[in-house]
């Protein structure tokens, strides 16, 4: 390792960004989840406006996406589908999906999926409600972080 530069380390760190929404949020059928504080960002080429659900993502490499959250039923049986999107298309091996059987019952869903960002390019990485009803959840989470 010695003289070898590590591409993901900034400072002793990766190169990361951590945001969450904490309150319940209503999350409409096609629109995003939406981060209202991000928590924390090292050095990282990652783009992200606090309240909004768009992580634009802005130089080449391997990434890794996380994201959970407590989802909430408001009606019995609520089939709730999410997923890590890119560019506004889901992808589907990161796609959750759960059904809740009872009205005020909640489901920790979770999704891990890598990413990798092409040369000369960018992409926009956002957390989609793929359901027909609406979704309402509540401690939100999503890391993006360069892993090489």
């Amino acid at each position: 390792w010695a003289g070898k530069r590590q591409p993901y380390l900034f400072k002793g760190g990766k190169r990361m960004i951590n945001a969450i929404n904490i309150p319940q949020q209503t999350v409409l059928p096609n629109q995003n989840v939406l981060f209202a504080v991000n928590r924390i960002k090292t050095g990282c080429p990652i783009r992200h406006d606090a309240g909004s659900g768009l992580f634009n993502i802005t130089k080449p490499g391997l990434y890794k996406v996380h994201f959970n959250a407590n989802v909430l039923a408001t009606v019995a049986n609520q089939d709730v589908q999410l997923a890590i999107e890119v560019d506004g298309e889901a992808i589907q091996a990161a796609k959750t999906h759960d059904t809740i059987t009872a009205v005020g019952s909640y489901r920790s869903v979770s999704v891990d999926i890598p990413v990798r960002v092409p040369c000369s390019c960018c992409l926009a990485i956002s957390v989609g409600n793929l359901s027909t009803l609406s979704a309402t959840l509540e401690n939100a989470n999503i890391i993006i972080e360069r892993v090489g």
